[in-house]
Formats: C-alpha cells, structure tokens, sequence
C-alpha cells in the first residue's frame, strides 16, 4: 500500500492570529495574512494537508468538545469556499495535568493521523510556531519549519529544521525543496540513461 506524505499544521498562532486566550468562538477566529493562499497552493499537490491543535480549554472547562469541532467545521467550509483542501483535523481536549499522548509536545497526534491516512512520517512535515510542534514531529521524524511568534518563547534544546516568517513561506520552502529534489533525481536518470547508452555503442 502506497504511502502518503503529509504537511501537518499547527492551528493557534500559525493558521490563525495567536491570542493567550482560549478561541472557540468563530467572531473571535481571525486568519493569519497570507494563510489562505498558502493553503491555496497546498492542496494542488499530492501532500495530505493535516491540522493538529492542542485545546485544553476542553479539559479546563472553558468550552466543550462540541464548540471546538464546531468553529473546525466552521473553518472547513470556509476552506472549501477558497478552494482549499483539508484532509484532517486532530485535536487534544485533555488537561496539561492528565498526562495524554495525543497533547503535544508528545507526538500522539501525528501517530493517530500517520495509521487512519496511510502516512510516511519521514517523508513529511511540520509547520507550528511553538517549540512544543516542533519537539512532536521530531519525536517521529518529521522534518519540521517553525513559524515566527514573538509572543512565545523558544526553547534553545528544541531545534526545528528551517525557520519561516509565516505558514505560506514554510509551504513553499517545502514545495521548493521537493522540486529540487525530483529535478536532481531526473538529472541523475538522464545522465545514467546517457553512460549506459555510450557503454552499449
């Protein structure tokens, strides 16, 4: 079975404005410049596209598990409207103090997605703002792009693979490497073609 790779995406502060409050509200959803278009030009690839958010305001009691998938409906149908794909939404309703595997840092999530969608981990990426994105997808081997927040703190052991201003940047840092990597491969091919050519004259 053919394995798919995948861009996971953070929610809070890369897809949306990050505000310390808890959002469940959709007057309260404001999408990052540049995100839409971004997305835009993800979804015309074979990369599933894959939202991961913690939302602990679930286990803190600040708003139900029908809110939160009610603003991603929400979001999916606006999604929709702009021609964006999205293949997934996960989310981790549980309290810091319950000690889950799907909250990030921990890398549940991404593990959960990788078994339901048929997922090469090594071949996929991340995109967050938060150190605790990034310490996730490397916990499973997923290169990773952390995206510029400067209203949280980094965590200097915690290293992401490239660094963006914003969501649209990392895509198309990883569209740009990814048609680097076939050209490089089709140059190969075509100079293997032409020795073994020369060796049979």
């Amino acid at each position: 079975m053919k394995k798919h790779r995948a861009v996971f995406l953070d929610r809070d502060g890369t897809i949306k404005v990050y505000k310390p409050n808890y959002l469940w509200k959709v007057e309260d959803f404001e999408w990052i410049p540049e995100v839409k278009e971004g997305l835009r030009i993800l979804s015309k690839t074979d990369y599933k596209i894959i939202i991961i958010t913690n939302q602990s305001g679930v286990g803190r009691g600040y708003y139900t598990k029908e809110d939160v998938e009610g603003l991603h409906a929400w979001m999916l149908k606006e999604c929709e409207k702009e021609g964006i794909r999205i293949d997934a939404i996960y989310y981790c309703p549980h309290h810091p103090d319950e000690g889950c595997v799907c909250r990030k840092p921990k890398p549940g999530m991404l593990m959960r997605a990788a078994e339901e969608h048929g997922i090469h981990l090594k071949k996929s990426w991340l995109i967050g703002d938060n150190f605790t994105d990034i310490a996730a997808g490397r916990a499973v081997g997923v290169r990773t792009i952390k995206v510029k927040n400067e209203k949280l703190e980094d965590a200097p052991n915690i290293r992401a693979h490239a660094h963006a201003e914003t969501l649209k940047e990392g895509i198309e840092y990883i569209l740009g490497r990814s048609r680097r990597f076939f050209l490089a491969k089709a140059v190969l091919l075509v100079a293997a073609i032409g020795g073994v050519t020369f060796l049979w004259r």
